[in-house]
């Protein structure tokens, strides 16, 4: 008696174990890395969108140092409502490049594509009304894409 109990208690251990490798498997193949302290220079392309013009222009030292600083995060396989089109930041250096869409609607949300596939993240709100002030000096109106 005391041997099969052993025994359960060791197998659903075991099932739990595996179950855990799973969904950790699982969580961490749908999310990659969002990190662009690698660029040495940024810029923003924006498309013609109301009474906004076609925009690409090279984002100023200051502006990109605040940018590493908050788009260093993970990002998730999403299918959020915010439309992430409409204006690029291009991230560069010499061996990468990375391409962020933020939300035309002003919302915190950010995509990445990596391997054909889209990603999200999100910025605090905080930092959210920063990253919306500094693209309105590059002329940058909201809403765009929409």
């Amino acid at each position: 008696m005391k041997k099969a109990i052993i025994i359960s208690l060791y197998t659903v251990l075991g099932i739990l174990i595996v179950m855990c490798i799973i969904v950790y498997k699982i969580l961490f193949s749908v999310s990659v890395p969002v990190d662009v302290s690698f660029s040495e220079t940024a810029y923003i392309r924006a498309e013609e969108y109301g009474e906004m013009p076609e925009i690409y222009t090279q984002i100023k030292q200051e502006d990109l140092e605040f940018l590493k600083s908050i788009f260093n995060r993970t990002a998730w396989k999403e299918t959020p409502s915010c439309p992430c089109n409409g204006v690029e930041l291009i991230f560069k250096s010499e061996k990468k490049d990375l391409i962020i869409y933020p939300a035309g609607d002003g919302c915190p949300t950010m995509r990445i594509e990596e391997d054909g596939k889209d990603y999200y993240f999100h910025i605090t709100d905080e930092d959210n009304e920063k990253f919306k002030k500094m693209l309105e000096g590059y002329g940058i109106i909201y809403n765009f894409g929409i």
